[in-house]
């Protein structure tokens, strides 16, 4: 062989041990990945034997890879799937389509384990089956905590639910013994006021206000009692219909505070008219109250979108600090002292309960010594609208 022929044949066998050993490597590399992965990997023959576990798939069972190989999956399993659970497993990869489930196994030391299985038919150049690789992502913890979460919820549902009975039960009771307390101190003024000393004058005067606090106060928590207790029941309803019963309800106060409450034509919705009354009346009462001693003028108006009504309430009365938005709506939350004005602090909380009964949102914007606006959606109704403008004008309330 010529020297040339011979340097040639030399540089093609070192060029396919590079390539040989670029394979390894990459082989290496390969493999290495696989056994670091923190998913349990392994592969079985076409008869199910295990060939290989990673690192991962050993820490998830107990078995070392020593124990593992030559056996079948039947070593973990729990008892927990029946016999046609694994024969429908077998049955999709003999037909060379990926099986996609969750499994319950069990480890070496007995304890139960829980994950997500994705098993995968293995072919050579040919086409034929010849392995199977199966990638499991261990789910035990994630189902524990869910598991936990859904107790909790529970519990506090149940508790929720004592809770509001208790306040339902325990506010109602409260009426009567109130109602004699009250009676006998609306007396005692009516009889004995001014014809006693000074002091005893303010007794009264301080017992009988203590009692119509009280009073507000037992009427507040019975009315949130029942806006939490009252099934949701969403029908088409009219909200025009119910803002003419809020203002039949509030027409003293909207005529001795001189208000001017206007409306624009407003829309059906899904919603349950008794709490929506609650709603309007609690953000309209609020309006003629905040009004910094000049005649309110209060203003309702509904906007389409998409899926649901975007109302708004909107005031020129002393606005609120935005500091204060969230806090408004938690239960006895008061801004203002008794003697600014009166309240329980119940009423927003009132309203937010409504709202959310609703799968609504509410929430308010508000300058301070310009106004309020308090905005809150309400889900539509479908091919269902409020009758033409022509009949349905905006009415105002003088």
């Amino acid at each position: 062989m010529r020297k040339a022929d011979l340097i040639k044949e030399l540089e093609i066998l070192r060029s396919d041990n590079e390539q040989i050993q670029k394979e390894r490597e990459n082989a290496r590399m390969f493999m290495s990945a696989i056994d670091q992965s923190s998913e349990s990997i392994f592969f079985t023959d076409i008869k199910g034997h295990i060939l290989y576990v990673n690192q991962t798939f050993e820490k998830n069972s107990g078995y070392t890879r020593d124990e593992l190989i030559g056996k079948t999956p039947r070593i973990l399993k729990s008892g927990v799937h029946p016999p046609g659970f694994y024969k429908e497993m077998w049955a999709t990869l003999l037909r060379g389509e990926v099986w996609r489930s969750h499994l319950t196994n069990k480890r070496k030391d007995g304890s139960l384990y829980h994950e997500d299985a994705n098993i995968a038919p293995v072919r050579n150049e040919q086409g034929k089956i010849t392995s199977f690789v199966s990638v499991k992502t261990d789910i035990t913890e994630l189902l524990e905590s869910q598991n936990y979460l859904r107790e909790m919820n529970a519990e506090l549902s149940r508790s929720n639910a004592e809770l509001e009975q208790f306040a339902y039960v325990a506010s109602h009771d409260l009426q009567e013994p109130l109602r004699s307390v009250s009676s006998c101190m609306q007396l005692l003024e009516k009889r004995y006021l001014g014809k006693l000393d000074e002091r005893a004058d303010e007794f009264i005067r301080h017992a009988v206000e203590a009692c119509h606090r009280m009073r507000n106060l037992i009427d507040g928590l019975l009315s949130l009692s029942r806006v939490q207790a009252t099934a949701t029941n969403l029908v088409p309803t009219d909200t025009e219909d119910i803002l003419n019963q809020v203002y039949a309800n509030l027409a003293h106060s909207i005529k001795a505070t001189e208000a001017t409450v206007s409306h624009e034509s407003l829309p059906v919705v899904f919603a349950n008219s008794q709490m929506l009354i609650h709603l309007f009346q609690n953000l309209i009462s609020n309006a003629l109250k905040f009004s910094g001693g000049q005649p309110p003028v209060v203003r309702v108006r509904a906007e389409r979108k998409k899926d649901h009504w975007l109302f708004s309430v909107s005031d020129q009365g002393i606005g609120i600090e935005k500091s204060y938005f969230d806090r408004i709506f938690h239960l006895f939350q008061r801004l203002h002292t008794r003697e600014e004005y009166s309240g329980t602090g119940l009423g927003l909380a009132i309203c937010l309960k409504v709202v959310e009964r609703h799968g609504g949102n509410i929430w308010v914007e508000s300058t301070l010594g310009k106004g309020s606006t308090f905005f809150f959606t309400l889900p539509a109704v479908s091919l269902w609208s409020h009758p033409s403008s022509d009949i349905a004008k905006p009415s105002t309330l003088p």
